[in-house]
């Protein structure tokens, strides 16, 4: 699906417009992963000792934005599986642009607004809330970066029905997945008490 900064929004389709994976090879989506570990590991060991919860109204602006990303997620994912079947009929770079409309467009719009939102929130929280939220956000930018790698694939023509559509959609659709189960650690580490 979409460019950076489209299934989006954010990992959380509940916070997860987070759609990932770049380019449909396994080798760059074992990249993206291990890319998303190194971040999480790093800021675990940055956080150091003790966690400390989001407040009841920074909880809250998390909830309101889950909601909005699984919102936009959930109308992609339609989007997507329909121009999916129609691209497994051999449709053309331009009848998947069609099919799509502004589906990729806008889960990247709301991932970055998810984005923006966790960063707001990583700044007043340490320990496993930190990590949390900080692995959260590597999801929701690797399924960023599928989206838009598969926009700019199609944009450019480079994408058909028989191109590799298929394969990069369901690498962006893997990622998303990754980040609504970045949500649980979310939640078990930084809802307020």
């Amino acid at each position: 699906m979409p460019r950076p900064g489209t299934l989006a929004a954010v990992g959380l389709l509940t916070f997860a417009l987070a759609l990932a994976g770049c380019g449909g090879s396994s080798n760059k989506s074992a990249e993206n992963t291990t890319t998303a570990t190194t971040a999480t590991t790093a800021t675990t060991a940055k956080s150091g000792g003790g966690n400390q919860r989001l407040s009841a109204s920074s909880w809250a602006t998390y909830e309101s934005t889950a909601a909005k990303a699984k919102t936009v997620n959930t109308a992609a994912i339609k989007t997507f599986r329909k121009c999916r079947t129609l691209a497994s009929t051999g449709a053309s770079s331009t009848e998947l642009q069609s099919c799509l409309g502004d589906s990729m467009s806008s889960v990247v719009s709301e991932g970055q607004k998810v984005l923006t939102t966790l960063q707001g929130l990583e700044s007043g929280v340490s320990g496993a809330c930190a990590s949390a939220l900080n692995a959260l956000g590597g999801y929701v930018k690797l399924y960023i970066a599928s989206v838009n790698s598969l926009q700019s694939a199609i944009k450019g023509g480079g994408v058909g029905g028989q191109t590799g559509f298929t394969t990069q959609l369901d690498n962006s659709q893997q990622v998303l997945v990754r980040a609504r189960a970045a949500q649980a650690p979310v939640e078990a580490a930084c809802k307020p008490a």
